[in-house]
């Protein structure tokens, strides 16, 4: 597992087995380049990439997406999905609607698509509604690469939080924005992975 932290230097604290990145600018720069670098150092056929606030709840998705890919899947993941999103982004970018192709925030992906795009969106491409990753998914969708894309729904008490897959067993849940405005909130997390998990442990 590759961690990078991109946390302003005010705010960072020290961890010996993280990789640290200082980058400037927008969330879709730094964010990007922390992507990147990671990217960079990989060495697997198969990448997977979380956010900070993304969790797998399928105790086995390593061995699921070894046998997708296997079949011939590319990368496999979550929908673009949040309020936001489907407001904004599949109403004036619809060939990037959010159930077309994965998103960065949780995703595996061949290590050879990854590396052919840059993970870096500028404040320039964020003003149009762009986003981190968008140039992967614009060529995963425009050349039809094999892919699975998992359908999200919110949670039925906060819908900032999106879980993805079928309803009765979730894959993954996105606590969305947790890593920054929502810091305050992330009491909420163990009760959420309970939940969802809870789901994989029923007979």
């Amino acid at each position: 597992m590759l961690l990078c932290d991109n946390t302003p230097e005010a705010e960072y604290q020290s961890h010996s087995d993280i990789y640290r990145m200082e980058t400037l600018g927008s969330d879709g720069e730094t964010h990007g380049r922390a992507l990147d670098f990671l990217i960079q150092q990989s060495t697997s056929d198969i990448i997977g990439i979380v956010d900070s606030d993304f969790f797998w709840l399928n105790p086995n998705i390593i061995s699921h997406v070894e046998q997708l890919f296997q079949q011939g899947v590319k990368c496999y993941g979550c929908a673009g999905y949040y309020r936001d999103w489907q407001r904004v982004i599949d109403v004036e970018q619809p060939a990037h609607k959010g159930d077309l192709a994965p998103v960065c925030w949780g995703m595996f992906v061949t290590r050879e698509l990854a590396l052919q795009h840059t993970f870096v969106c500028t404040s320039y491409e964020g003003s149009q509604k762009m986003y981190t990753g968008w140039r992967l998914r614009k060529h995963l969708i425009e050349n039809n690469i094999p892919r699975i894309t998992l359908p999200g729904y919110e949670d039925s008490e906060d819908f900032n939080i999106c879980y993805f897959g079928e309803q009765d067993k979730p894959q993954g849940v996105h606590f969305l924005k947790g890593s920054s405005w929502r810091i305050g909130e992330t009491n909420k997390l163990p009760n959420i992975l309970q939940k969802g998990s809870s789901l994989w442990n029923k007979n």
